[in-house]
Order: C-alpha cells, then sequence, then structure tokens
C-alpha cells in the first residue's frame, strides 16, 4: 500500500496506524462517560455492563471484517501492478491503494476497547470481593497477554493455507498470500466468543450484579445475608 499521502509531501509510518486505535480510546471514553451515559440514564435507560461487553466484541469482529476486504482489495490490486515504493533503502512493489484504508479497522478496535475494555475492567470491581480485587485485575490483564500468545500461535496454525510458493506469508513481497482468510477468521472466532459468552452469562445471573448492593454475593439477598450472620453471631456464641 502507498505509505505517501497528500502527493509525495508526507509519508505515513506504518507503525503509526495504532495511534488511531489510542486516539478514539481517548477521545471516545470521556464522552461516553461524560455525555452519553448520563444522557440515557437521565431517558431511564443504561447499557448494561454485559451489553457492553458484547457491543465491543462485536466491534472487534466487524473490524476484523473490515480488515480482510481491505485486504482482499489490496490482493486484487498488487496482482498486476508495476507500483513500487522504496522503504528504508529496499524497494518494494505494493498496491495502487492508500495505507490510509486501514484507519476504519484500527479505529473501530478503538470503539472496541471504549465499550468491552472499560466494562471488563468494572465488571471484574463489582463482582470481586474487596480482598481480590487486586487479583483478579491482575488475571484480567494476564487474559490479553495469554490471547496474544493464542493469536500469534493461531497465525502459525494457518501458514500452511496463507503462505503461497513466492514464500513465507509473513515477507512483505509475498502479494500473492491470503492474510484476509485469517482475518475472516478472527472474525468466526469472535462471535463465537460473543456466542458462548451470552450463554454463560444468562446461566450465571451476570447481569443481577450491577443491581445488587453492594456486599452481597451474586444470588444473596439482605434478608439472607443478616440471617447468615445472626446464625454465625449464634454459633460463637454457643
Amino acid at each position: 500500500m502507498k505509505l505517501d499521502v497528500f502527493g509525495a509531501t508526507f509519508r505515513v509510518p506504518a507503525a503509526s496506524l495504532t495511534l488511531f486505535d489510542n486516539f478514539v480510546l481517548i477521545l471516545l471514553i470521556p464522552i461516553l462517560d461524560r455525555l452519553v451515559y448520563p444522557w440515557l440514564r437521565g431517558r431511564g435507560h443504561s447499557l448494561s455492563i454485559v451489553f457492553r461487553l458484547c457491543l465491543g466484541m462485536t466491534f472487534s469482529a466487524v473490524s476484523m471484517v473490515v480488515a480482510g476486504v481491505v485486504e482482499s482489495r489490496r490482493l486484487s490490486l498488487v496482482s498486476g501492478t508495476n507500483f513500487t515504493q522504496n522503504i528504508s533503502g529496499t524497494t518494494y512493489v505494493a498496491a495502487d491503494m492508500t495505507i490510509l484504508y486501514q484507519i476504519p479497522q484500527y479505529s473501530l478496535i478503538g470503539f472496541s476497547e471504549a465499550f468491552a475494555g472499560v466494562a471488563g475492567i468494572e465488571f471484574v470491581y463489582i463482582a470481586a470481593p474487596r480482598s481480590m480485587q487486586g487479583l483478579l485485575m491482575g488475571l484480567y490483564w494476564c487474559s490479553s497477554g495469554i490471547g496474544s500468545f493464542l493469536g500469534t500461535g493461531l497465525i502459525y496454525a494457518f501458514e500452511g493455507i496463507v503462505q503461497t510458493k513466492l514464500g513465507h506469508f509473513g515477507d512483505v513481497t509475498c502479494d500473492n498470500c491470503h492474510l484476509d482468510y485469517y482475518f475472516y477468521v478472527l472474525a468466526v472466532i469472535q462471535v463465537i466468543g460473543i456466542a458462548i459468552f451470552l450463554t454463560v452469562s444468562r446461566r450465571l445471573r451476570l447481569s443481577e450484579l450491577e443491581n445488587r448492593p453492594k456486599g452481597l454475593r451474586l444470588g444473596e439477598t439482605r434478608t439472607t445475608q443478616n440471617n447468615e450472620r445472626k446464625e454465625a453471631v449464634v454459633s460463637r456464641m454457643e
């Protein structure tokens, strides 16, 4: 893809595209927290944690679909092109399309994190006892790291599918590879994850966590909690 935008006056570093993810996240969180959510609550509506988690995962799945479509388009353009560009002293064959086409999928990831990421942290603090909040927060971030390792493993698992006679699919000169298949598979996995999450959330009644009084366990009422405390005091006296 062409790194030069606005003619040849500016070249976009490929690694800088991840900034759009962070930019959308930084911009969207205060808008949601200070404007959207209060506006919805003022009209008797609110977005539950479960809904925000599902919405964030949906944005992530859509991002993978968009990435797959862009990659499919890139492959169709690069197959018969003579366009080349020089990067760090090396000349590469590239598709005659601007790299700015990759902005939407990075922006959608920012939307995903603004909903699912924030809701996930909020869920940890609501569901966990005070004494275990730090531990569960660590496990929450650990799961993100494990997901990165699994994503890397998935790339190698699909190596035989996406590589071609031109060499390893990770080679930037390999223009007949099919990374678009990989993106579509990620989207399917995300949809399956949403279905599993909805099933688990219904069985565990996760939506009750937001409405229960602070200090109560899931499925417990204030009356049963008081009875348990009375029974504990009586047993100690005996």
